[in-house]
């Protein structure tokens, strides 16, 4: 995320009332966002509603010999859930024909899901547009996923 964002994000709380950013404990160590570390890119957007600003996951970042780096997801756990697609569609966007399939993601409640994660099934990557504690008894989480770039 960028530093705009950062600005916004240290202002929010989880439940206890707690904030979800922390500063970085040393100057060799990266800011926290709810115990993952924060990589810094002006390159995202700036936070708004209906924005990807923030990738969250545990990245990997790695170097290459032009100076320049490149930044990879890494797997926090692997889960067993009910995949069920809803719906799709296709449109055109920056002239060419884009496709989008929506499913709804079932699984054991699990802290921390949030819509600006992602769920991968093999090569199949699924973006969380909302998660539903059902019934708000911490038991079962429902997400609302697209498939993108068919």
């Amino acid at each position: 995320m960028n530093r705009a964002t950062q600005a916004t994000i240290r202002k929010f709380k989880d439940a206890d009332g707690n904030y979800i950013w922390q500063p970085a404990e040393r100057a060799d160590l990266s800011p926290t966002l709810m115990n993952y570390p924060i990589a810094e890119s002006e390159d995202m957007p700036n936070i708004a509603s209906g924005s990807y600003s923030i990738a969250f996951g545990d990245f990997q970042r790695g170097y290459d010999e032009g100076g320049g780096f490149t930044e990879s997801w890494v797997t926090v756990a692997t889960l067993s859930a009910n995949l069920r697609p809803i719906g799709g569609d296709e449109r055109y966007e920056a002239d060419r024909l884009a496709g989008r399939i929506t499913h709804e993601v079932s699984l054991r409640y699990r802290a921390g899901v949030v819509p600006a994660m992602r769920f991968r099934k093999g090569t199949r990557i699924f973006h969380i547009v909302s998660v539903i504690d059902v019934e708000e008894r911490k038991c079962w989480l429902n997400c609302l996923c697209e498939e993108r770039e068919l």
